[in-house]
């Protein structure tokens, strides 16, 4: 008995015993480390720019209910149909209606002709359905709640997909018939349209107007003064336009900058600028014009670029990085830099050995630096690895407990 309690009261200590020392690791850490991340940053002149660009507004006179047959961002050609006008909203939405079971039917049959499903990817389907969640997240908290429904088809697809290579469904026929009964019923009763809008030019369909097409259309580089950019001011849509198109391929930003900047660039110069749009996308520029204020206390730097997208096309005015230089690699704080022997490195805890790791800085500021990534070379700093931000009395192959 006497035994037992001797026993009971050395596991209690040994118990209690761990968890002091674990408690006293976490609290007095001799090192305080955080791991090595990639980084992509942008350096650069970052404006905001006015869009100039050629547009084409699109009028439509007849009485009636609209009926797009394009969206946002669509390409139309040259006497395409952008819209169809019927008496009443009721047809219209029963317009919709087939155009969504159209849809519906098209990805069915597509996925009935989906046969490699034993070679299918799982990893490939799940990014996908990954990838069309977000769309549509972001789609509708950004205010977009137009394509809500197109990028909800595409969702649904995409899952059903998924579905098909686990096994969970794979037969689409009574929902194919369906689908099939209702668009048969609906394109039985629809009556034709009492009007058309065509499109006066190719290029992009956008539905909005701000008033500005006509002021900027024409203008050349050399016209886009600072008081000029200063004193544009969209206004509402006309009565009669139902959108623009914007065609043509080469375009103009026109971003103030300050006098200073003006000495880094000149007309003739090929730079690339980086968009918050399309995930961040690079785009290639050359310097149009340099234009200054009478009293040169202000300045307007003109970009020309030949790259269109439906997203470039659909904004006015956006936030752009002239870019200076792009920086690629392991961002780690600017404390955990240090000076050994005339070397610049930092220290790296292996398990429960400090190292010494030489490190080739390519930026910093006053709270990290970026540092040259080289995976072909094991004594340098890599992705992940733990690095020593805060420490004292620290030096290579040193134990920490």
């Amino acid at each position: 008995m006497k035994n037992n309690k001797i026993l009971r009261a050395f596991i209690i200590g040994i118990v209690l015993l761990f968890f002091f020392h674990q408690a006293y690791s976490y609290i007095f850490k001799p090192v305080k480390t955080e791991s090595a991340e990639y980084i992509e940053m942008v350096d650069g002149v970052t404006v905001n720019g006015v869009i100039i660009r050629e547009e084409t507004i699109v009028e439509n006179n007849t009485s009636g209910v609209l009926h797009y047959e394009v969206s946002d961002g669509d390409r139309v050609a040259k006497d395409g149909t952008i819209a169809k006008i019927y008496d009443s909203a009721a047809t219209s939405y029963t317009v919709s209606r087939i155009d969504e079971i159209t849809s519906q039917i098209n990805d069915i049959k597509a996925l009935e002709g989906y046969n490699s499903v034993i070679a299918a990817d799982l990893s490939v389907a799940d990014s996908k359905v990954n990838e069309a969640l977000s769309n549509l997240i972001l789609s509708t908290r950004g205010g977009d709640y137009t394509s809500a429904s197109s990028l909800t088809q595409r969702l649904t697809g995409t899952i059903s997909r998924r579905q098909m290579i686990t096994g969970e469904q794979t037969d689409f026929s009574a929902r194919l018939s369906e689908l099939e009964t209702e668009l048969s019923a609906l394109s039985g009763s629809l009556p034709s349209p009492s009007g058309v809008v065509s499109a006066p030019v190719s290029g992009y369909f956008i539905s909005n107007t701000d008033l500005l097409e006509e002021t900027l259309s024409d203008k050349t580089a050399e016209e886009l003064t600072p008081d000029f950019i200063k004193n544009i001011k969209p206004g509402k849509k006309e009565k009669n336009a139902i959108g623009k198109i914007v065609s043509g391929y080469d375009w103009l930003i026109a971003a103030g900058i300050s006098p200073e900047q003006v000495k880094n660039y000149k007309v003739g110069d090929e730079l690339t600028i980086h968009t918050a749009i399309s995930g961040g996308e690079d785009l290639a520029v050359t310097v149009k014009a340099i234009n200054m204020s009478e009293d040169r206390s202000e300045a307007v730097i003109v970009l020309s670029c030949s790259s269109v997208s439906r997203e470039l096309a659909s904004i006015r005015y956006g936030d752009f990085t002239i870019v200076n230089h792009t920086y690629r690699g392991l961002k780690v704080k600017k404390s955990a830099l240090r000076i050994i022997d005339g070397k610049t490195g930092v220290y790296v805890l292996n398990g429960a050995v400090l190292k010494f790791v030489n490190v080739n800085v390519l930026y910093t500021d006053d709270d990290y630096i970026i540092c040259e990534k080289d995976d072909s070379n094991n004594e340098g700093l890599r992705l992940y690895d733990d690095v020593v931000v805060k420490g004292k009395k620290l030096y290579d192959k040193k134990v920490v407990n």
